[in-house]
Parts: structure tokens; sequence; C-alpha cells
């Protein structure tokens, strides 16, 4: 058999051991047999309940990210950038980060905390004993059915368990007017945060103040949840998100107020929410459909032709960088526009053709 190496992307609530995905890791139906696939499920089951419920380890991450890639980075997205095309994504976290990309003048800190750990999937063993149905055997058979054919109706991966847990995504994007506002941005906020009590990965260091952060044009904060929850440790008056979002725009009035204290408020307050209940799925864990045994052995031969993930792994990369020049591109456009001393130098023309480049 060929090597069984798995993956992992942001579970939903219509997932389940035993679905088939597409490349758009959206459900599809089955192409194996009830029996075994009862057998399959049966055998989740148990190594469910044989799993200790352990709370698993809390992790937190706050990174100044200057680029989109090294957004996706601190996200913890980018294993996820292999399984599907990031713009139709059924995966919520690369979702999130397709959804809000940056553009080449803006920078994003990036906060994210995880309680993960327990892990439950059935094994090679498990998965090489599914049989396929035979109504899909005999059209394999006579022909009517090659592998990509199989491929569109049944799907590209195959959900083989879950890892246990809950995550918070906090991302908060400053907007500058050029490289070098950029650069003073993410100075005055690796000071700010530092003075706060966050460990920063991609801190900037210098002769940098808060004040510098004013010098943003536009901040805007986006952030996700998982599981969903409308406990008040993350809405309410000193909730988790407002206290999020007040430290992301730290004015020289407020700025002596943000002391170490509140990196520790934020830290367990985090914790608690993650770790304050049964873990629930997180994360859902897959294997390519077609290194299934039943699947190699009906098309021998075909089932390690292509490689798609080698495609995600390409596209969703240039597909970001485009986005980010595109972003990049505007926002220059609109400095020419809003400068009256320098707007009839704007090299129009050129700005156009990026545009229609880049869209």
């Amino acid at each position: 058999r060929y090597n069984m190496s798995d993956g992992t992307v942001a579970t939903r609530s219509d997932y389940g051991v035993g679905i088939t995905l597409d490349v758009s890791l959206q459900p599809r139906s089955s192409p194996f047999s009830n029996e075994s696939m009862k057998a399959f499920l049966d055998q989740y089951k148990e190594r469910l309940q044989q799993s200790p419920d352990t709370q698993g380890k809390f992790d937190l991450f706050t990174t100044l990210a200057q680029s989109q890639k090294d957004v996706s980075k601190a996200l913890g997205v980018e294993g996820g950038l292999a399984f599907s095309y990031g713009p139709v994504s059924g995966d919520a976290h690369v979702k999130f980060a397709m959804d809000n990309i940056q553009g080449s003048l803006d920078l994003s800190l990036v906060v994210r905390a995880s309680q993960l750990g327990r892990v439950v999937k059935n094994d090679i063993s498990d998965i090489n004993a599914l049989v396929m149905k035979d109504g899909v055997k005999n059209s394999i058979k006579s022909g009517k059915m090659d592998l990509g054919t199989f491929r569109q109706q049944y799907g590209e991966y195959l959900v083989v368990g879950f890892e246990y847990g809950g995550q918070i995504l906090f991302r908060s994007t400053y907007s500058a007017k050029s490289s070098q506002d950029k650069m003073s941005i993410a100075g005055g906020l690796s000071l700010s945060y530092g003075k706060m009590g966050f460990d920063i990965s991609g801190k900037v260091d210098g002769n940098y103040s808060s004040d510098d952060i004013s010098k943003s044009t536009n901040i805007e904060t986006v952030y996700s949840i998982f599981p969903s929850s409308d406990d008040p440790l993350i809405n309410g008056p000193d909730g988790i998100i407002p206290l999020l979002k007040r430290i992301s725009t730290p004015s020289s009035n407020d700025a002596s107020n943000l002391d170490g204290g509140l990196a520790e408020q934020v830290q367990a307050k985090m914790q608690k929410l993650l770790s304050g209940k049964q873990l629930d799925p997180v994360k859902c864990i897959i294997v390519d459909l077609r290194n299934v045994g039943c699947v190699d052995d009906a098309f021998p031969g075909q089932a390690q032709k292509e490689d798609i993930k080698m495609f995600f792994k390409f596209a969703n990369p240039m597909y970001m960088a485009l986005k980010e020049m595109l972003h990049g591109v505007k926002a220059i456009s609109q400095s020419y526009d809003e400068n009256a001393q320098i707007q009839a130098m704007k090299p129009t023309k050129e700005i156009e053709r990026w545009l229609s480049s880049l869209e």
C-alpha cells in the first residue's frame, strides 16, 4: 500500500468519521459498502471510548505579521492550504485567512490561542478493511467509471478521526501610507504589546513609541472562535474580544494604562474558556481517498498519477501574494488621490495596468 500519511483541516458540524470530501472539502456520497462502513464507525467509537478525555495543552501565540505569508503561518493554516483551493475552501480556518488578505502596505497583529492534544483516529488496518459497494465496482470494471469520474462523484479525502480541543483567532490589521509608516507602526505595536507582557514573534526593535501606531490610516479587527459559544468570557463587558480590541488600538492617552497585567488577564480568560468544558472536535483528520486499499486495487497504476496537493501548495500562496499586491496598488493609488501635493504626479496608466492585471 501507499504511504497513508494524513492531514488536518478545520472540522464542521456536517463532518463525521467515514465521510468523504471533495477538493473544496464539501461532503460527498460514500463509495463504501454499508457493512464495511459500519465496522469502520464501530472501530472509531471503540477508540473514542478508550481514549482518555484529557484537556490537552494550552498554547498562546502573538505574532506581528508584515506579509500575508506571515499571516498564514501565524494563523496556523499552512497545513490546510495543501488540501483545498483557498477561495472556495470548506476549511473555516483557511477561509478566515483568505477572506482577510492584507495588502503590501498593511501589517497584522495575530493572536492565536489553542487547547489541543486529544487525537482519536482509525489506523491503516481499519482504512484498508473498507470495501467498495458492488455497484461502484461494477461501474469501474465495465469501464463506465475511471479514476477522474470516481473522484468527481465520491471526493478526494476520507475522514478517519478528529483532534479535540478549541481555538481562538484574533487579527488586527493596520494600514499605512508608506513602507516607512508601516515600519513605524510595527515598532509602536512591538513596544506596546511588549509592555503589556506579550511575547511577540516578529517584533520590530528600534527607536519607536506607542504614538507611532497612530500613523495607521485604518485599523480592522476580525476574530474566529471554534467551537462557537455565547459564553460571556468572549463578548462580555470584560470579555476576551473587547479586551483584545482595546489593546489593539492603544491611544497615547491610554498607553500608560496598558501594563503587563493585561497579557496575563487575556491568557487566563482564554485558557478558562477553552478548558472549562469537555473538549469538542476542532480538527478533522483526513487521508487521501485514492490511497485507501480498495480504491488502489480498483485503479491499478492510476492512484498516484496526479498529486493535487502539489497544485494547492503552489496555487494558494500565489493567490494570496497576488491579492496582497492588489491591495497594495489600491492603497498607493488612494494615497495619491488624498494628497493634493502629489496628485498631479500620480502614474495613472501604470496603476491602471497593474490593477487590470491583478483584478
